[in-house]
């Protein structure tokens, strides 16, 4: 006889066994909770350091310049639009120019910028000096910013956060969109699905399971950071995290209601609205590229290693980019801005004393210049000049022509750029800026000095028929040649520079050529005093052409016989008043 079966003790069992089987995914969802809770603390605390720290430092850099300079990798790519772009534009300054003045060392110095976009927007700024009136606008944020340490603090607590760790130039890449990389989701999202299958398969199958999730992240990890497609669209996911970051600022932007940058948090703000959909798929785009490096940063960074997720997104997502290359390049220029004008605050806080330009525009507008000097000196002597002309500057070696030379060029750009002069006044005309100062030879080009010089001096006398007022300066004219033809061809150059509209300064050690052009120049000179041993430099500009004779004085302190500085003595005292050079016996 079958015994009659006990339904109590059944669905006891069966309960038990619900309950075992249960067991795995409630401990799954229950670490995982934990583990989100834990994390969600320790990004927060995380989150508040970094802010502190962060602030700290900004109190701390304020009013001082970057002692680092950028290596060759940064400059090349925080300059690659502005080389590639607005090369084409008047007023930019050429290559020779830029490394003549050092600029790359001044853009340096200058360049206390929170953000990717605010150096690339300080670069192009300061390549581009302004040949037309501008608005005023640039002015108005950086004295805000000078005026108002609190907002100050603020906003760059919001440009921190979109950081500038990308190795990309964020506006080259916004217009190179139309070329950037396509690639296939598919594999990406294959390979993804698996491993989040074997992991729910963990609480059923463990130790198979186990042994598959490892295989699949070790796979999926590998073929993240070798794969040919994270390395094609490598240029876009920065500058979507970039933009990402940008569009997150844009939240605290939209709640800044400060009448100097109002035109520019409204603009983040409307195009933040504007691309809600594509911001909110930007997330996957963020991560521990950003400014902090973040605790939150780095767990999105694993769950793209591990998931492609970026990958998977990024098809999609770049064919919508598409559509907003306009909103993105405002994006960029407004929050560029604002950055930019901080550091030009910053870097005003640094100068021992400073002045806004004031422009002439008159056809025949002088250069006057009131205490100006080089911002790169540390114990700087400053020097006042007027000219509505031409000057040559003579002088020996060592003597401050060069420096002066570059301290006008340099105050011509900083007054167009970002209206910051190192001068106690500074009134000139808007003009084209140009030099030929620190040439060399090229042996990789098989170009020797001469060749360089000419090709310089060239390029100036096509800038001085381009119709646009031009300063230039030009240090030892012709050098690269022989006595007779340098004064020659010397004369003949800078004659023909000589013409309206153009501002030419000059230095040369040839004092013939303060005769030759006494109707075309004005004589200007620097001089030095031997005091004992020791020469003495004062590093003032002084009128008319250089009258001091310490050459062979200096022989004479460097220890060369005085029967040889005599003789050359004599020798020149005979050519003054011949003209003519004696045969040695």
């Amino acid at each position: 006889m079958n015994p009659v079966p006990d339904m109590h003790r059944d669905v006891g069992i069966s309960l038990k066994n619900r309950r075992n089987f249960m067991n795995p995914y409630l401990t799954v969802i229950g670490g995982a909770c934990l583990f989100l809770l834990a994390a969600a603390w320790l990004i927060t605390a995380e989150n508040r350091r970094q802010k502190k720290e962060r602030l700290k430092q900004i109190r701390e850099q304020f009013g001082s310049v970057c002692e680092r300079s950028c290596t060759g990798e940064e400059l090349e790519r925080i300059s690659a639009f502005s080389r590639r772009e607005d090369s084409k534009i008047p007023g930019y300054l050429d290559d020779i120019t830029w490394n003549d003045l050092e600029m790359d060392t001044i853009f340096s110095k200058i360049n206390r910028t929170m953000s990717a976009p605010g150096e690339e927007y300080l670069y192009r700024v300061l390549r581009l000096p302004k040949l037309m009136e501008t608005s005023g606008h640039f002015r108005q944020m950086i004295h805000f910013f000078q005026q108002n340490d609190k907002a100050r603090e603020e906003m760059q607590l919001i440009l921190a956060d979109i950081g500038k760790k990308t190795r990309y130039n964020t506006e080259a890449a916004v217009r190179n969109l139309e070329h950037a990389a396509r690639i296939s989701y598919l594999p990406h999202l294959v390979q993804a699905g698996a491993l989040a299958v074997s992991l729910l398969l963990l609480a059923v199958f463990p130790v198979a399971a186990v042994f598959a999730t490892f295989a699949l992240l070790v796979l999926n990890a590998f073929t993240y950071q070798t794969g040919r497609d994270r390395k094609a669209s490598e240029p876009c996911i920065h500058l979507f995290a970039s933009l990402g970051r940008i569009l997150e600022a844009g939240g605290r932007l939209e709640k800044v209601a400060w009448p100097q940058v109002e035109n520019n948090c409204k603009a983040v703000a409307r195009i933040r609205r504007d691309l809600g959909r594509f911001r909110r798929r930007l997330f996957w785009f963020s991560g521990g590229q950003g400014a902090g490096g973040s605790l939150g940063g780095l767990l999105l960074d694993y769950l793209k290693l591990f998931f492609h997720i970026d990958l998977i997104v990024y098809p999609g997502l770049l064919a919508e980019a598409k559509k907003h290359q306009s909103e993105f390049q405002e994006l960029l220029e407004a929050v560029g801005e604002m950055d930019a004008a901080i550091c030009v605050a910053s870097f005003r806080e640094w100068l021992p004393w400073y002045c806004e330009p004031e422009f002439d525009s008159s056809p025949s507008g002088k250069i006057e210049l009131e205490e100006v000097y080089h911002p790169l000196l540390k114990n700087p002597v400053p020097n006042t000049m007027e000219t509505s002309g031409h000057i040559l500057l003579t002088g020996s070696n060592a003597s401050g022509k060069s420096t002066f030379l570059k301290a006008v060029a340099v105050n011509g750009i900083l007054a167009q750029t970002i209206d910051t002069c190192t001068a106690a006044r500074y009134r000139a005309p808007r003009f084209q800026i140009c030099s030929s100062i620190a040439l060399r030879d090229s042996i990789q080009d098989g170009e020797s000095y001469f060749m360089a010089e000419i090709r310089s001096l060239k390029r100036i006398m096509d800038f001085a028929q381009g119709g646009v007022p031009l300063l230039c300066v030009i240090d030892e004219v012709l050098k690269g040649t022989n006595t007779i033809e340098r004064i020659a061809a010397s004369s003949g150059i800078l004659r023909s520079l000589a013409r309206p509209s153009v501002y030419c300064l000059a230095a040369t050690h040839d004092l013939e050529l303060t005769a030759v052009l006494k109707n075309y120049y004005e004589n200007y000179h620097f001089e030095e005093t031997v005091e004992g041993e020791d020469v003495c430099f004062g590093y003032k500009l002084r009128k008319g052409p250089s009258t001091s004779r310490n050459a062979l004085v200096l022989l004479e302190k460097a220890g060369y016989g005085k029967e040889t500085v005599e003789a050359a003595r004599v020798e020149a005292e005979q050519f003054q008043k011949s003209g003519i050079w004696e045969i040695l016996k």
